[in-house]
């Protein structure tokens, strides 16, 4: 900033494409949420000890099973629904679902929070990135990979590149 360009541009801003078949994230053990740092932004999101319980269980093992639904149900009786940022179910589970029934359910959800998290420090990153920038009139930019945002399957394209949610002050 000190050199007063004529303008700031940041390329290949998303997580680097892995090889072959680990070119698709399909786990929570290929997303680049384990640092200490993405962890505790991530144990902020849960509005209720279930929540939380659960997105622990979840980023430890990568996966839930009905038994830690019973056993985290066992622990917080008093809840009737895990609640996170984002989360809204459309009835409660709890009573109506078992277990196993809500295993897929619970799991798919904290599959793509996990996602959304990930997502979200490239967001993150870009904005604090350009802030500088923007601060002093200087126009910033991002060179995209448009499909680096994408699913592949039941994953996702392993680069995470959410350029369609990009600051609008970037060009």
């Amino acid at each position: 900033m000190r050199r007063r360009p004529d303008g700031l541009l940041f390329d290949y801003v998303r997580y680097p494409r892995q090889a072959g078949s680990d070119s698709i994230a399909t786990k929570v053990a290929d997303l680049w949420v384990f640092t200490p740092a993405t962890q505790e932004a991530l144990l902020r999101l849960p509005k209720d000890y279930k929540g939380l319980e659960f997105i622990r269980r979840f980023l430890s093992k990568g996966y839930i099973t009905a038994g830690d639904i019973g056993e985290v149900d066992k622990l917080y009786p008093q809840e009737d629904e895990p609640m996170w940022e984002g989360r809204n179910p459309p009835v409660p589970q709890k009573s109506l679902l078992t277990p196993n029934q809500r295993q897929p359910i619970l799991e798919s959800e904290l599959w793509l929070l996990a996602v959304a998290h990930a997502m979200q420090g490239i967001i993150d990153f870009v904005t604090l990135a350009s802030y500088p920038a923007n601060k002093n009139n200087i126009p910033a930019g991002v060179v995209f990979y448009r499909d680096g945002n994408h699913t592949v399957g039941k994953g996702y394209d392993s680069r995470l590149q959410p350029w369609d949610r990009f600051p609008n002050s970037l060009e």
